[in-house]
């Protein structure tokens, strides 16, 4: 494979890791990726084919809950060709490694389908998660797991190591999942204008997956600001990544730009208005609501 093509392929698995999963659907391993830009569900289709893999695409029913927007579902319900495709993309999919490792362990024995359709669900709901109550835990899988790891939540466990992974192609796949470009207005107590503060933002609650994009800022010497978060409604903790100011901002945008196939658009607004506030950094910001609206724009 030439390097377009890994390159291509580690940003289908940070994509993946981001917006996909693994089940085993009526006795049979599946692979589903959802999101709600057509043209990177049909990108990520497209080049499975060119593997060989039989993808499919089909369009949601219901828009996102969230979102409100309408949703595709790049699909692969055939064994044969979800063995393929764990395959293909195993050296790329990160976060959700254990969940492949298991279906290409299935493929190996051919039976059981009911037990490891019960380790999947396991596996969806513990692989890389820290879990506050192992109670609803419990309750949530509805079956004994005493024999199966997992770890539950302390103190201790929800920090953040660095390791030397850099790969910019698997962390633009990441953030056109679930990452934000924003411009954060504020009120400025000491004058009478607005304070207009860019950011890039990535959360998870996948460790693994929060760690790689950590490591990849702190790599490529950008700052980083991380928080981690017990939210009241998810049995997970979660962690927020945040880069803010110009430097920093641009930094990032500067990496992403040209890896980006859903957020571009928006990183390049931001990159367009980080240029022009560093060329007169102690200015009057005139710009930065138009910049903002234009970004969330970008987003519909």
């Amino acid at each position: 494979m030439n390097p377009t093509t890994i390159d291509l392929l580690n940003w289908i698995g940070g994509f993946f890791d981001g917006e996909g999963s693994f089940s085993f659907s009526q006795g049979s391993p599946s692979v589903v990726l959802v999101n709600t830009d057509p043209q990177a569900c049909f990108l990520v289709m497209n080049t499975m084919k060119t593997f060989g893999i039989d993808a499919k695409i089909n369009e949601r029913s219901k828009p996102g809950k969230s979102s409100k927007k309408k949703r595709w579902d790049v699909f692969i319900n055939q064994a044969e060709e979800s063995f393929k495709f764990c395959e293909l993309m195993k050296p790329y999919i990160r976060g959700k490694s254990k969940q492949l490792e298991l279906i290409q362990e299935y493929q190996n024995i051919r039976k059981s389908a009911q037990e490891f359709h019960r380790k999947m669900q396991f596996l969806n709901q513990s692989n890389n998660i820290l879990i506050i109550d192992k109670s609803k835990f419990l309750e949530k899988l509805g079956f004994d797991i005493q024999e199966w790891k997992y770890e539950i939540y302390d103190t201790n466990n929800d920090k953040l190591n660095q390791t030397d992974f850099s790969n910019t192609d698997y962390i633009a796949g990441l953030f056109d999942a679930e990452g934000c470009v924003n411009i954060n207005m504020r009120k400025n107590k000491s004058c009478n204008t607005d304070r207009f503060i860019p950011q890039i933002m990535f959360t998870n609650t996948n460790k693994v997956i929060i760690e790689n994009f950590y490591s990849a800022m702190k790599n490529n010497q950008i700052g980083c600001h991380i928080t981690s978060r017990i939210p009241t409604e998810r049995n997970r903790i979660r962690w927020d990544l945040i880069v803010s100011g110009l430097s920093r901002t641009k930094k990032v945008c500067d990496l992403l730009v040209d890896k980006s196939r859903i957020k571009n658009k928006q990183i390049e607004l931001m990159l367009a208005y980080l240029n022009e506030r560093l060329l007169d950094p102690k200015s009057i910001n005139t710009t930065g609501y138009n910049v903002k609206m234009a970004i969330q724009s970008s987003r519909q």
